[in-house]
């Protein structure tokens, strides 16, 4: 129970149990508890109260990819787009945006579980990086329509330019319905400048 109630103590700190030094004994006593449940070794009570403190009996790798997608979810749905910065990292250690990195490149060589790209699926990752770029301009072209009610966006910058170029695919009739129906969304008139100016 002594080293329990450490351990109990490291999660309430930590807010997780993965990336314990390899050497602590809490994680040495740690990994003889999943031995011993897997074994079978393990008293229901036993069982319950490790599960209480967070102690989770699955894979320790699909635990890390699982909250890592949970910090993923979290931040897109305050944020509204897919950019994650660099220094986004989980409790686990896990740098988001290298994270995000590989799950493209592992769907790429095909070893993507079909769950993990379900699950991904699910919340609409873009599995094309251009198309998370894009998605982050729209969602920023939101935000400024919110805050100013219009979108004469002035330059140079970013935003600028990429409404300039979503326009002009506009006229030329090369933007897809889907990126069409997006921006109108956020402004029925988006496509006409003329309509935005002061």
């Amino acid at each position: 129970m002594r080293r329990y109630s450490e351990l109990k103590t490291v999660h309430d700190r930590r807010g997780s149990l993965l990336r314990l030094p390899a050497g602590d004994p809490e994680a040495v006593w740690l990994e003889n508890q999943r031995v011993a449940h897997r074994g079978g070794r393990l008293a229901p009570w036993q069982i319950r109260l490790m599960k209480a403190v967070g102690i989770d009996f699955t894979d320790r790798r699909d635990a890390a990819w699982r909250n890592t997608y949970d910090t993923l979810k979290t931040f897109h749905a305050e944020h509204g787009h897919w950019a994650v910065p660099d220094d986004l990292t989980t409790v686990d250690g896990v740098k988001v945006a290298s994270w995000l990195r590989s799950q493209r490149s592992t769907r790429r060589k095909g070893s993507l579980s079909s769950e993990h790209e379900k699950l991904l699926d699910d919340i609409g990752f873009p599995w094309d990086p251009a198309q998370e770029r894009w998605d982050t301009r729209c969602a920023e072209l939101a935000r400024f329509r919110t805050a100013h009610g219009h979108l004469n966006v002035r330059g140079p910058g970013e935003l600028y330019a990429w409404l300039y170029q979503q326009r002009k695919k506009f006229r030329q009739g090369k933007l897809p319905p889907a990126a069409q129906q997006r921006l109108a969304r956020i402004d029925p008139h988006w496509h006409d400048a003329e309509h935005h100016r002061e």
